[in-house]
């Protein structure tokens, strides 16, 4: 049995509302695909990968956009381009950081963030380290003046 949970729609919501308003919608997603995406890394207390979080290039410029207040238009540029600056990766990474506090249960275990990849080989391999015993859920999100984008959790 993990020490962790799949977060709820509700819970995202409300952690994630703090930081860009109360407009912020979550919804679950049938969209599980999280090849070629930004890929954080959760540790356990023994240093074992525990979670990921696959986001899309769209939720990691808009979350990361939206902590600076970048305008939308030109996170949206980056977004088409897939050329994300430092700067909103940066600011992507704290958000995942939060975003722990989601996945624990009151057991005392803890989650924490080890780092966040790019899309690419590292990326593909943490997944594939994960496949087969895990659980996933993707989440669409909707970042209030920016827009949406997609998270998917994959707990052990």
């Amino acid at each position: 049995m993990s020490n962790f949970v799949m977060p709820t729609t509700d819970a995202i919501t409300k952690l994630l509302a703090v930081l860009y308003g109360e407009d912020l919608e979550t919804e679950e997603s049938d969209d599980e695909e999280i090849s070629d995406q930004y890929i954080a890394v959760f540790l356990d207390d023994e240093d074992k990968l525990a979670a990921l979080c696959a986001c899309d290039l769209a939720f990691v410029g808009y979350t990361g956009g939206g902590l600076s207040m970048i305008p939308a238009g030109g996170i949206e540029d980056m977004i088409d381009e897939e050329d994300l600056s430092s700067t909103l990766v940066g600011n992507f990474y704290e958000v995942m950081n939060i975003c722990s506090k989601l996945m624990m249960v009151d057991s005392g275990a803890h989650l924490r963030l080890d780092k966040v990849l790019p899309p690419g080989e590292e990326g593909a391999a943490a997944v594939a380290e994960l496949e087969g015993r895990c659980t996933k859920q993707s989440f669409e999100v909707e970042i209030p003046r920016y827009g949406d984008g997609m998270m998917t959790v994959v707990i052990t």
